[in-house]
């Protein structure tokens, strides 16, 4: 199974940088760090409602949802171990392996949907699949909330699809962000009004975000085997100088949505 071969065993040079960084032990795996996803929260009331996430990944915002007590949790993904994972942590949730857009759950059942770091990750095709699911599945009134990254509008489409190959080069991944305007007119056209939308350049200083999202002690742990691992510590620097590189074009942000 994939997350348990041993860091010494990955093929550093090849593996996304998604599965690299949850090998190295990092929990929070989003554009805008921990704090995004804290003020997301902090718009949807999550006590006693019925809660989906998709793509929760390692879990670290399973952790926060859990401690607002909701009253059903699901959580949707497509890797096989973190269902399995996150489904001995919490038994009480229900994990499903499956794609966003393929999921058995009644329509209009439940209350919050919360997507961080994946549409970005799907094409336009796709990224509006996900969305209509998440339509789908909302009560009248229910909140969608997304965390992930967005091109400035006033961007040419030669720079975007220059910087999206070398993104996707980086990121050993196929990577699909859209601009700000773009995000907005695809929401809006399938059933949601805007109720907040933040963004922020991305964290320059990777040592400091990894701080932030992971707490001291667990950053230490990941810088050290950063260090003291060749291939590793190539790969970081070559992700650091495409992150300085593009971080004028590139912003995390994230929004939240009601359904009309």
């Amino acid at each position: 199974m994939r997350n348990r071969i041993p860091l010494s065993k990955v093929d550093v040079d090849n593996i996304s940088v998604y599965s690299l960084f949850s090998k190295l032990g990092k929990k929070v795996l989003r554009p805008g760090g921990k704090p995004f996803s804290r003020e997301i929260l902090s718009y949807l009331d999550v006590f006693e409602k019925d809660v989906v996430e998709f793509a929760p990944g390692p879990g670290a915002t399973t952790l926060l949802i859990s401690k607002l007590n909701p009253k059903s949790y699901i959580g949707i993904d497509i890797d096989k171990d973190a269902c399995n994972k996150l489904s001995k942590k919490y038994p009480n949730y229900k994990f499903i392996n499956s794609k966003a857009h393929e999921n058995n759950i009644e329509s209009e059942s439940k209350d919050f949907i919360i997507v961080e770091a994946m549409l970005s990750l799907n094409n336009n095709v796709d990224k509006k699949l996900i969305i209509k699911e998440a339509n789908r599945i909302l009560r009248k009134g229910g909140c969608f909330a997304i965390h992930d990254m967005f091109y400035k509008n006033n961007l040419s489409d030669e720079t975007i699809e220059c910087s999206r190959d070398e993104v996707s080069n980086i990121f050993r991944q196929k990577v699909y962000p859209i601009k700000e305007q773009e995000w907005k007119e695809l929401l809006l056209e399938n059933g949601f009004e805007i109720i907040a939308i933040k963004d922020k350049e991305r964290e320059k200083s990777m040592p400091l975000k990894l701080i932030k999202d992971e707490g001291i002690f667990r950053a230490l742990l990941i810088i050290i085997k950063i260090i003291f691992n060749k291939q590793i510590k190539k790969r970081m620097k070559e992700m650091k100088t495409s992150i300085t590189q593009k971080n004028q074009y590139l912003r995390a942000f994230y929004i939240v949505l009601k359904k009309k």
